[in-house]
């Protein structure tokens, strides 16, 4: 049974499974044009980690071996012709500029595991007499609607809190 997160646009129709996708897909570019940029502005050369191994200490001579060290070095050094920051200028890639925005009506969850849980009642996985009392609470939203919960509630303590600034307790009703 398919589901739709869209409704009243031109995508209508659509398996969800390409908005989470597009998501997923997205917010690993934003992370790979942060981390990029780290290793472009970081990495050291390959004379670098020769020196950390040869002559530095038991921990600068465990980093130089570390395959990151090794990878960054590479990305760095193959810059020029591997030039990753270029191609997120060449398609204009801006973080908070996505035109999908306008068609979503939802948050998007990335991780299927996550947005199946949120709709598993408590009553579900009580139904399997099989399971331990800790298993039954991770298999349903319960832990989910709490956080949300604990959430909403700090949110809205803060926003009194910003609006009244001179209160120090809650007025009376009546």
């Amino acid at each position: 049974m398919k589901q739709y997160a869209l409704e009243g646009n031109p995508f209508a129709g659509r398996d969800p499974l390409q908005l989470r996708r597009f998501y997923k897909i997205h917010n690993a570019c934003v992370q790979l044009r942060e981390a990029i940029k780290v290793i472009y502005d970081s990495a050291p050369t390959n004379e670098d980690i020769n020196d950390m191994v040869k002559n530095g200490s038991q921990l600068e001579q465990s980093i130089g071996v570390s395959p990151a060290m090794s990878v960054a070095s590479y990305l760095k050094m193959e810059q020029r012709s591997l030039d990753i920051e270029s191609v997120f200028q060449r398609y204009k890639f801006e973080n908070a500029d996505l035109s999908v925005h306008q068609f979503v009506r939802y948050p998007v969850v990335t991780n299927m595991n996550l947005e199946n849980l949120a709709f598993v009642h408590r009553s579900v996985p009580n139904m399997n007499v099989n399971l331990t009392e800790a298993q039954k609470t991770v298999m349903s939203n319960e832990r989910l609607e709490f956080l949300g919960d604990s959430w909403l509630g700090a949110f809205v303590a803060y926003v009194l809190y910003r609006k009244y600034p001179s209160l120090t307790r809650a007025p009376s009703p009546g």
